[in-house]
């Protein structure tokens, strides 16, 4: 029998006698390793065979949800990257219960720094006929304070960067939309929820919503009138469906987690000669709008620069990055600029978008080759994939990763200066 049970993981393997369904989230897929001499004379062989089997055995994904359920069910433990468990099972995201509490501020200083950036960049942009607006989304830990652990409610309250930005856009007169003052206001009000029990983002209902409201701010500030967004029809789910349960795909557990009824919208967009030309620059909040067709059809084909990072637009097949595009056509292009972010990623204000333009705009020669350099050190550290890939490199050519993240931004610098 124990022989047996032994050969059931092989046979799986072999033969795919039950399938299995696919693990989500961030999962890494190892390759077989060829059998190649050097492979065999360094050693290296073993080590990497050893890493593909142990990630390829039959039932992995099967065992893998077994044990995940076991953590959850038994001790409220989440086996995801920076997921917390609170009560009534809602689940958070670490990040956002810290920035809730204010435990990442930025400090006094360098708030100041970014918004004297802001409004140098605002006023030159509103002196060409253009508008710079900053939308705050809100975050699951501001939304539902009442369910996060009690462990965190131990915490000192401090300033957050939050409240922090908040008051620095009103005393400079920067447009802003604070999507986290209204959700709160309308928490008990709205007839569906803003906020799933499952997923870290607002409700595709709260999306709709925002999407809707951003429209008619854009209008009132441009004298426009845009692309209208129309509600086709609600459908009410008894449950979580498409983003709205997230953490919970992340979790991979084997049975879901019970939750309340959501909204889902669904929407087209009645187009008209009144688009305006917008890039939007944001995090993941921005992404259900852009699915709606708010950059194609209401923003004149605009480009989404995803963190700052990547560029995601209908005249682009897949993605491209900000390092290859050309800024100052991109600043004559525009008419609107809008800053996307959620409150938790505030830490990094707009992951250097005002700086990128305040460099390009008003210095030159070293200082401008100087704050370049700062430029690409502060994106690589901000940028999860491309410091992943630093990182490797650094292991590669045994040199320390500070180093090699030094030689990558003077690369980049030099870069520009050959285009």
């Amino acid at each position: 029998m124990v022989l047996l049970l032994l050969w059931i993981p092989i046979l799986q393997k072999v033969f795919t006698i039950v399938k299995e369904k696919p693990l989500s989230g961030a999962i890494t897929t190892i390759e077989q390793p060829g059998c190649l001499l050097k492979y065999c004379i360094t050693g290296e062989y073993q080590d990497k065979m050893d890493e593909y089997l142990k990630s390829s055995f039959g039932f992995r994904n099967s065992l893998i949800r077994l044990n995940n359920q076991k953590m959850y069910s038994f001790f409220n433990l989440a086996k995801a990257k920076n997921v917390v468990v609170g009560k009534e099972n809602f689940l958070y995201e670490e990040p956002y219960i810290t920035s809730y509490f204010g435990q990442n501020f930025v400090g006094e200083e360098v708030v100041e720094k970014n918004i004297k950036k802001m409004v140098r960049v605002k006023e030159y942009l509103k002196s060409k006929g253009k508008d710079i607006i900053f939308v705050i989304a809100p975050g699951k830990a501001s939304f539902f304070p009442e369910y996060i652990p009690e462990k965190y409610n131990k915490l000192d309250k401090k300033k957050t960067n939050y409240e922090a930005y908040l008051d620095a856009f009103k005393k400079n007169n920067i447009n802003y939309i604070d999507f986290r003052e209204w959700f709160l206001a309308n928490k008990e009000k709205s007839k569906y929820p803003l906020y799933p029990k499952c997923g870290i983002h607002w409700s595709k209902y709260g999306e709709y919503l925002a999407a809707d409201s951003l429209i008619k701010y854009i209008e009132k500030l441009r004298n426009i009138d845009l692309p209208e967004l129309v509600l086709d029809s609600l459908v009410i789910s008894k449950k979580s469906l498409f983003e709205d349960s997230d953490i919970e795909y992340g979790m991979n557990l084997m049975f879901e987690i019970p939750t309340f009824s959501m909204a889902y919208p669904y929407t087209r967009i009645i187009e008209n000669k009144n688009n305006i030309k917008t890039l939007v620059v944001g995090d993941s909040y921005y992404w259900g709008l852009y699915n709606r067709g708010l950059s194609q059809k209401i923003f004149d084909k605009g480009e989404f620069w995803y963190y700052n990072k990547e560029i995601f637009s209908s005249l682009i097949e897949g993605s491209t990055y900000i390092e290859k595009i050309d800024l100052k056509k991109t600043v004559e292009e525009n008419d609107l600029f809008i800053m996307f972010f959620s409150e938790m990623n505030l830490i990094n204000f707009d992951y250097g978008f005002s700086n990128l333009l305040y460099i390009h705009l008003f210095t030159s020669g070293d200082e401008k080759q100087k704050n370049r350099f700062e430029f690409y050190i502060e994106s690589i550290k901000n940028s999860p994939e491309w410091m992943q890939q630093i990182k490797k490199q650094a292991e590669e050519l045994k040199m320390p990763l500070e180093e090699v993240i030094r030689e990558n931004a003077i690369f980049m610098v030099n870069k520009e200066k050959d285009v």
